[in-house]
């Protein structure tokens, strides 16, 4: 029996499982293309098939994605998350993000890696990121060679799908939006957008752009994409593309000013948050700070690693 003719006798409950447990998009468009069976099962079943291969690519961050997909969208930015199946054009949306985040990570997590060699070097005359700027060819080429753990990368994608989340929602809504998150998620966070800050630092800084705090803030303001545009923009010499695109307004503590009012709310405003540099490492010198520090909040004593 011909091959076609073998799938025509196979029932369409199997094909339409056969691609719902395909791992990625990609993967589902080229099966589809394969046959018609697979096509007409495909568009009978749609919106379901699409958020079945959402998950298998997703995973964990399923839930995250979805939201910053529909809030991307101005029609829904002020609607509470559909329990609907997904549409083709959020599954773009989504696609596109993980893109995004994927290519931003091994970036921010060089950065990371590299600002915490320079400090524990010589912590007295550590100066921060505004020097990232002086040696942006080295910096570029650092920024390929790290390579973070799988732990690393899972605690890296769910802070970019948070900072991206929060750069689209209004200002009101930033403090409470970060209240929501347990603490260890919120250092993460705030870890990660330290990575995001020092790249905005080090592209002003090569771009000729104004080294001024707030104009930095404005940028990361703008979100992950637009960063990671002007980062492609200036590796392959696009002066032109770098410049183009929103700049963000001078904004003083887009995320930091939201971050403290968090803190000092969970009575941890004195908190030394450098000491949580290495949170994405999962270390134990930081397992036990986060430790302490989650007891301070909750008005506890905890015992130390033995």
């Amino acid at each position: 029996m011909p091959v076609q003719s073998k799938l025509l006798s196979i029932p369409a409950d199997i094909h339409y499982l056969l691609l719902s447990i395909l791992p990625d998009f990609r993967d589902l468009a080229a099966l589809i293309l394969t046959h018609r069976c697979f096509y007409g099962v495909f568009k009978t079943g749609e919106k379901t098939l699409l958020e079945a291969v959402a998950r298998n690519f997703l995973g964990a961050f399923y839930d995250e994605a979805v939201a910053l997909a529909y809030e991307k969208r101005p029609s829904h930015r002020r609607r509470k998350r559909r329990s609907t199946p997904l549409t083709s054009k959020i599954a773009r949306s989504i696609k596109r993000s993980n893109h995004v985040l994927e290519s931003l990570e091994r970036i921010v997590y060089g950065l990371l890696k590299t600002d915490k060699h320079l400090y524990l070097q010589d912590p007295y005359n550590y100066i921060g990121e505004k020097t990232l700027g002086e040696n942006f060819a080295e910096l570029a080429s650092f920024t390929f060679t790290a390579i973070p753990s799988f732990e690393e990368s899972l605690k890296m994608t769910a802070a970019g799908y948070r900072i991206w989340r929060f750069t689209l929602l209004h200002e009101t809504e930033h403090v409470p939006f970060l209240m929501k998150l347990p603490l260890s998620e919120l250092l993460e966070l705030n870890h990660y957008v330290s990575g995001l800050v020092k790249l905005i630092w080090a592209m002003l800084g090569e771009g000729g752009s104004h080294h001024d705090a707030d104009y930095v803030q404005g940028v990361l303001a703008t979100g992950p994409w637009n960063i990671l545009r002007r980062w492609n923009a200036l590796l392959e010499g696009d002066m032109e593309e770098f410049y183009e695109g929103p700049y963000g307004e001078h904004y003083e503590g887009f995320f930091t000013s939201a971050l403290f009012e968090v803190m000092d709310r969970k009575q941890l405003g004195s908190t030394d948050l450098y000491a949580y540099k290495s949170i994405f490492d999962g270390d134990k010198e930081t397992r036990e700070l986060l430790r302490n520090l989650a007891a301070k909040e909750n008005g506890v004593d905890v015992e130390t690693d033995a």
